[in-house]
């Protein structure tokens, strides 16, 4: 899963994110460090911090899309047509089951 903030103090979002899905989806088993990165596309806004992260579920992709997308309602996020999710394409769907 890859989470990016280019809003307010962009390293402490991610960090609540990463409590919430630990809480709500499952545990993280590896991270990636923090990157900061360019915006892409629409660039006339501030630069991201992205982190990628393993987690460990046994949610189908539509299922774990959508709590994922309630994360980011309770913590404000607000879609517009140049801020669209891209959450979905950027999931691997390899079900902890599939793990073991």
């Amino acid at each position: 899963m890859h989470l990016g903030s280019n809003l307010g103090d962009r390293r402490v979002n991610i960090v609540r994110v990463i409590q919430m899905i630990e809480e709500s989806i499952g545990p993280i088993i590896p991270s990636s460090s923090f990157y900061e990165t360019e915006a892409w596309g629409k660039t006339d806004q501030e630069d991201f911090i992205n982190i990628a992260l393993e987690v460990e579920h046994y949610k189908t992709p539509n299922q774990l899309l959508d709590m994922v997308n309630d994360i980011e309602d309770k913590l404000g996020r607000v879609r517009s047509i140049y801020h669209i999710s891209f959450a979905f394409a950027a999931f691997i769907y390899r079900p902890a089951e599939m793990l073991s």
